[in-house]
This record gives structure tokens, C-alpha cells and sequence, in this order.
């Protein structure tokens, strides 16, 4: 590899960095001092210039044919799902975010690596990648973490949509090494913290019915 790729790869580590960091910083800004269109604004406008000089550079370093070119591709249009919706928060389905028994169970079961997956965000530095999920960064408000579960969740659903027809493109080429690695970095990056969240949306709901609970036991007790 050439000395001008090294450096567009540096160059694309730093725009994709900034990025995320944008993101990061909006989400800050909105807990603090509430929405901002102009901030907004601004927050889009940079975070999707920064996206667009990463691929570039990216294009430039590794060529539309490698695989590590396809892993950087997906990061990068996860990380544009997760700019546009720290600015316009995403529709979805509510349905899609409604954890059933069954599904609960099968979470949990140890060979699925869901639980070791969240004892791995809990004790690094990427547990703050996810927004306010966790009931230590809400003073206990378990309505305030269920809110940014779902919002997390969210962000990693539609990141996966749009990293869909790229898939589908590179297998329509025959490029399958691009198939497989793009699929590999999901697993990290989108699937396993989906399941990750939805494991935490059931245990999350249970403890908010069991607090309704124990408050309608004590008011009938009155």
C-alpha cells in the first residue's frame, strides 16, 4: 500500500471520527438545553460532509472491490443513521419494538452470547456509544432508560436497512468476500446490540409493572 493510501485512510478515520463524535455532542446539547434547529442544522449538514470525505477517502485508499472497503462502508452508513436520527428522530412501527415471552427466553439462554455481549458494553468505554440507557445515567428512571433503549434501537434497525441494498448490490456482483465481511462487522455493530437491547427492554418493562404494582398495593392498603 502506498503512502497517499495511508494517508486517505487517516484522513477517513478522522472525518468518520468526527462524525461520531457530532453525534455524541447533539445528544449532550439536547438533554441540556433541549431541541436546536440551527445547531441541528449544522449538525447534519457537517456530520453528512464528514461521511461523505470518509467514503471518499476510503474509495481512494482501498478500491470499490475490497472487503475492508465493504466493513467501512457499512460503519459509515451506520454511523449516517445514527447522525440523521440525533437530528429527526426515525419512525418506526411501535410493534417492532415489543419484546414477547418467548422471545425474552430465548435471549437470555446462554449459548445465544447476548448477556456476555451486554457485560461487555457495561465494563468499556462503549456503553456511552448508546445514548442514556442505563439507569445510572437517569437517576433511576427506568421510564427515562426504556425511552432511550427504544431510541437506540431505533438507530441500529435503520442502520441495517440502509446497509441493505448495498448487500444486495455486492451479491448481485459476486462479490461475496464484501457480503460476508459486511455481514461480520453487523454482527458487533448492529445485530448483537439489538438483541442486546431487547433483552434489556423486557427485564426494563417487568420492573416498571412491578413498581406500578407495589404502588397500587400501597395506596389500596390506605
Amino acid at each position: 500500500m502506498d503512502p497517499a493510501a495511508y494517508k486517505n485512510i487517516l484522513a477517513g478515520s478522522i472525518a468518520g471520527g468526527f462524525a461520531g463524535a457530532l453525534v455524541l455532542w447533539n445528544r449532550r446539547r439536547s438533554l441540556i438545553a433541549g431541541r436546536n434547529k440551527p445547531r441541528e442544522f449544522s449538525v447534519l449538514g457537517l456530520g453528512t460532509a464528514a461521511l461523505i470525505c470518509a467514503l471518499l477517502a476510503f474509495t481512494r485508499a482501498l478500491g470499490m472491490q475490497s472487503p475492508i472497503y465493504a466493513a467501512m462502508v457499512m460503519i459509515l452508513l451506520s454511523s449516517s443513521a445514527a447522525v440523521l436520527h440525533s437530528v429527526a428522530p426515525f419512525p418506526i412501527p411501535r410493534f417492532l419494538l415489543r419484546v414477547r415471552a418467548g422471545e425474552f427466553g430465548i435471549l437470555r439462554l446462554p449459548g445465544t452470547g447476548v448477556r456476555l455481549f451486554g457485560a461487555c458494553l457495561r465494563n468499556t468505554p462503549l456503553r456511552h456509544l448508546g445514548g442514556r440507557v442505563y439507569l445510572s445515567d437517569v437517576a433511576g428512571d427506568p421510564q427515562a432508560v426504556l425511552r432511550g433503549i427504544h431510541s437506540a434501537e431505533i438507530v441500529h434497525i435503520w442502520a441495517l436497512a440502509l446497509c441493505c441494498p448495498w448487500l444486495i448490490f455486492w451479491a448481485a456482483q459476486g462479490h461475496w468476500r464484501s457480503v460476508g465481511v459486511g455481514v461480520a462487522v453487523h454482527l458487533p455493530l448492529n445485530i448483537y446490540p439489538i438483541l442486546h437491547l431487547r433483552y434489556v427492554t423486557w427485564r426494563i418493562e417487568r420492573h416498571i409493572a412491578g413498581m406500578r404494582m407495589s404502588y397500587r398495593a400501597r395506596e389500596t392498603a390506605r
